[in-house]
């Protein structure tokens, strides 16, 4: 039998999220199960990923991409894939990797998406090409076990790192909001807590070494950015608000329909008047929430019966 080789080349850039790395780590993982093929993680820090993601790199073979280019031969066989997970690769990159074998994007929209031979789109969205393939079958969704929960456990969900400063302008509108208590709410980056001193202070945080997708089902409501997690989120049961980094994701975000409050400028340090209303807005009408959240399931073609018995009842870890 042949050995099929692959190259994973993740998004290898601090303070950009953890998501991409994750998903080909994962894959990595579940590659090294099978005899009759072999991977590489091309990676350029991996002490700074190891203090990020628990159990890596364990048993997955980590080349930086400088050794990996220059010392082909002796590093990876003929018949390869080169798998890029990066959101955006240069065309330099593409290039560079081309003797390593036929490069495969996925959910990239970079430069080199025009030049590619082969692209995946996992996540929908417009894009600057048509995708080879649209599949959902790299996003590893979570199962359905709730229904959307506006008035449950909230989880500001903008990743560890929230290289968009989001969670922090996030957390000032909910402790002053009327009738949300901080138990109800959940952070996933720490650090925002911390500049923060606000009375009565009880915000739960969720550990930045866990797997959030494994645990968005226990929350009602997920406020987040548009991208992999609001989408894992919205497979798990919950609502979704979005409040984004970019005009770009601003228009994603509005293609599937979902409620939110539109571009957060992080050189700002609260978000703008029309922005706080809009939230109010959105918080005050749960029924809205939830038709969005059905109207997303459908245009992401995912069933909308949980899987298990639902978890209204169910408070937040």
């Amino acid at each position: 039998m042949q050995t099929r080789h692959l190259i994973l080349r993740p998004l290898d850039k601090e303070n950009s999220g953890t998501g991409h790395m994750r998903r080909l780590f994962r894959l990595a993982v579940e590659l090294h199960r099978h005899e009759d093929m072999t991977s590489i993680l091309a990676v350029d820090n991996p002490q700074y990923w190891k203090d990020i993601i628990p159990g890596f790199p364990g048993s997955v073979r980590i080349v930086s991409t400088q050794k990996l280019l220059a010392d082909t031969d002796s590093l990876i066989s003929p018949c390869c894939i080169v798998l890029f997970d990066q959101k955006e690769t240069a065309l330099k990159e593409l290039q560079d990797f081309l003797r390593l074998g036929m490069p495969v994007l996925l959910d990239d929209d970079g430069p080199a998406r025009a030049y590619a031979p082969f692209v995946i789109d996992s996540i929908p969205g417009p894009r600057r090409t048509k995708a080879n393939q649209n599949s959902g079958a790299f996003l590893e969704l979570p199962p359905r076990k709730r229904e959307p929960e506006p008035g449950g456990g909230i989880l500001l969900g903008f990743g560890s790192q929230d290289p968009g400063n989001l969670t922090v302008p996030a957390l000032d509108f909910l402790s002053k909001e009327p009738g949300i208590c901080s138990a109800r709410i959940t952070v996933t980056n720490p650090a925002a807590i911390k500049t923060r001193d606000h009375p009565n202070n009880s915000f739960q945080i969720l550990n930045a070494a866990q797997s959030l997708r494994e645990h968005l089902h226990h929350y009602g409501l997920v406020i987040c950015s548009y991208g992999l997690t609001a989408i894992e989120a919205l497979a798990a049961g919950a609502a979704v608000i979005t409040i984004d980094p970019s005009p770009y994701h601003v228009r994603l975000s509005k293609r599937l329909g979902l409620q939110g409050i539109g571009h957060y400028d992080p050189a700002r340090s609260t978000f703008s008047r029309k922005q706080k209303q809009q939230l109010k807005r959105i918080m005050r009408n749960p029924a809205a929430l939830i038709e969005s959240h059905r109207q997303a399931l459908s245009k992401l073609d995912i069933k909308s019966e949980p899987r298990q018995e639902s978890a209204h009842s169910r408070s937040a870890p």
